[in-house]
């Protein structure tokens, strides 16, 4: 079975911010991320909300611009969850790690919420970023590529 954070993402997902590996600022309505330019947007929808999944290379990143994003709190099932405030785009935000030991493969994950950042006719809306894998080493790697946040129109 091929690890979702395999050894070709976890060098891709080092060289983030050195210059080696080719990456790009991806606008994503209503928020921008830098992500390597191997990543494409695999699915994209949502009934209530802006969703999506960019994949490639075994990187899974989710997000989920809406009234219902994940606010990534505690669940049954996790382990290993611990929880940090940050600031991101002058924003305060939850940076979360857990792993999931079961079904087998252990999986672990590393996601970013930040609350209430812009008001609907429905009410306040929230965004949530998610990436996951099966090597724990590249979550430090992801936490950085998921730092990379920034709300609003990407600059020209």
């Amino acid at each position: 079975m091929t690890s979702i954070f395999g050894a070709p993402l976890l060098a891709l997902l080092l060289c983030l911010g050195s210059g080696a590996m080719a990456q790009a600022r991806r606008d994503l309505g209503g928020f921008s991320i830098e992500l390597p330019t191997v990543l494409a947007l695999q699915a994209r929808g949502g009934i209530d909300s802006h969703s999506g999944r960019w994949v490639g290379d075994g990187l899974q990143l989710d997000y989920d611009l809406g009234l219902y994003a994940d606010p990534l709190l505690a669940r049954e099932g996790i382990s290993a969850r611990v929880e940090r405030d940050v600031i991101v785009d002058g924003r305060l935000a939850r940076l979360v790690h857990w792993r999931l030991d079961q079904p087998a493969p252990r999986r672990y994950f590393v996601g970013l919420h930040l609350a209430q950042i812009q008001m609907s006719s429905a009410g306040p809306l929230h965004l949530t970023l998610l990436a996951h894998g099966t090597d724990p080493a590249a979550l430090k790697a992801a936490e950085a590529m998921l730092l990379t946040l920034r709300l609003g129109a990407p600059p020209p």
